[in-house]
């Protein structure tokens, strides 16, 4: 097995602010450190308004599970924040992983 990252890069919807996003980000954060294979997430924002979420996974298995999982149980604090057609999203394996 081999670490996965995921990068998840979207837009809030109309109106939606940056701190009601961060918000949701928190309880998003709580589900991801009960979910096995997980291990960080890094959340930016550009200056034009897309939001790049980063997670990486011990695993593509750890990855693709949570991912099963995460609109059923996380679904209601997305939604609602999130455009859903501005979604875009794409794995891979980690080759390097620097942390200081």
């Amino acid at each position: 097995m081999s670490d996965m990252t995921e990068v998840v890069c979207f837009r809030l919807r109309q109106g939606r602010s940056a701190a009601e996003w961060l918000e949701a980000a928190v309880k998003i954060n709580a589900w991801l450190e009960t979910q096995p294979g997980f291990r960080l997430r890094s959340l930016s924002e550009t200056e034009d308004g897309e939001w790049i979420d980063m997670l990486c996974w011990e695993s593509e298995e750890a990855a693709t599970a949570a991912s099963e999982r995460f609109g059923d149980e996380m679904g209601s604090a997305c939604e609602p924040m999130i455009d859903m057609a501005s979604i875009s999203c794409s794995r891979g394996k980690t080759h390097l992983m620097l942390r200081r």
